[in-house]
C-alpha cells in the first residue's frame, strides 16, 4: 500500500468537496466571508487593524460567461477578470484570497546577540516535522525584549498556522498547539493568524497540505531552490466551504488520517 498516495487522495477528495456529504441547508461560504469582512472593519474601529488591511478586501465570483472575476468588497471600482484559471466549486463554497481570512506575517531572524539559554521559543524549519512542531529538536530561545520589540509582527500565538516558504521542500506546515507559549520563527516561514474563529485554521492547514495552491505560486530560483514570497502567500487563492461543512471535513480528515498513520506504523 502506498501510504503517501492514500494520504494525498484523502486531501484531494476533501478540497474538492467529495469526502463528506454536503447539506443544502448549510449557510453558504459567501455569508461567512461577509461576516469576516465586517469583523475586520470592526477591528479597524477598535484600532486592531489598519484601514489598508481592509480596503482592498475582495469578492470572487463567476460571471454569466462562466469566467472568474474579482471585485472590491465595498463595491467600489470595476470588476476585473482573474487571469489564472480557477475551477468551479461545489455548491455553497466560495473562492477567496488568504489575506481576506487571515493575517500573514513573515518570520524574521534577529542578530546573534538575541539568543539566550532561556526565553521565548524560536522555531526553525527543522522544528516542523511530520506536519507538527517538534521543539525538542535543537530548541532555541530569544530574549523577551526582542520578541516584543524587533520581532513583534512575527509573533506566533497558540492556534496559528506556520508554513515554510523556502524549499525544497515547500509545504511544511504546523498548527501551534494551544498549550504552547508565544514564539517566533525565522524568515523561511510565514505565520498565518485567522481573523475570526469562524475561519478555522484547521481547514487552511488541510487545504494547504494538499500542496496544489502552494505549487501554483512557487518560484524556482537558482541551485534548485523554490520559494514563495510573503505577498504571494497573502494573495493565494483559497477555496472555502460552508462553515458547517468545513467542520465535517476536518473531523473526517482527523479520523481518516489517524487511521493512515496507524497503518504506516
Amino acid at each position: 500500500m502506498d501510504i503517501k498516495k492514500l494520504r494525498q487522495k484523502l486531501l484531494d477528495l476533501a478540497i474538492r468537496g467529495e469526502l463528506v456529504p454536503q447539506d443544502p441547508n448549510d449557510e453558504p461560504a459567501s455569508e461567512l466571508l461577509s461576516r469576516i469582512h465586517e469583523e475586520k472593519l470592526a477591528m479597524v474601529e477598535r484600532g486592531e487593524l489598519k484601514p489598508k488591511d481592509v480596503k482592498n478586501d475582495t469578492v470572487i465570483y463567476f460571471g454569466s460567461d462562466g469566467l472568474p472575476y474579482e471585485k472590491r468588497a465595498d463595491d467600489k471600482g470595476e470588476s476585473t477578470p482573474i487571469e489564472r484559471a480557477i475551477r468551479k466549486l461545489p455548491s455553497g463554497w466560495a473562492w477567496t484570497r488568504m489575506r481576506m481570512v487571515a493575517r500573514v506575517e513573515a518570520g524574521k531572524t534577529p542578530g546573534k546577540d538575541a539568543f539566550v539559554d532561556e526565553g521565548i521559543p524560536y522555531f526553525k524549519m527543522y522544528n516542523l516535522r511530520n506536519q507538527a512542531i517538534d521543539f525538542a529538536f535543537h530548541p532555541q530561545f530569544i530574549k523577551p525584549e526582542i520578541h516584543y520589540g524587533q520581532l513583534d509582527k512575527s509573533r506566533i500565538h497558540p492556534g496559528d498556522l506556520i508554513m515554510n516558504i523556502v524549499g525544497p521542500p515547500l509545504g511544511k506546515l504546523a498548527i501551534v498547539p494551544n498549550s504552547f507559549p508565544e514564539a517566533n520563527t525565522n524568515q523561511a516561514a510565514v505565520v498565518i493568524h485567522s481573523y475570526s474563529p469562524e475561519a478555522p485554521i484547521a481547514w487552511l492547514f488541510y487545504y494547504l497540505s494538499e500542496m496544489s495552491e502552494i505549487n501554483n505560486v512557487s518560484i524556482r530560483g537558482s541551485a534548485g531552490q523554490v520559494n514563495i514570497s510573503v505577498n504571494q502567500s497573502r494573495e493565494m487563492f483559497v477555496a472555502i466551504p460552508p462553515l458547517a461543512e468545513q467542520l465535517r471535513i476536518v473531523d473526517a480528515l482527523d479520523k481518516y488520517l489517524a487511521l493512515v498513520d496507524g497503518i504506516e506504523r
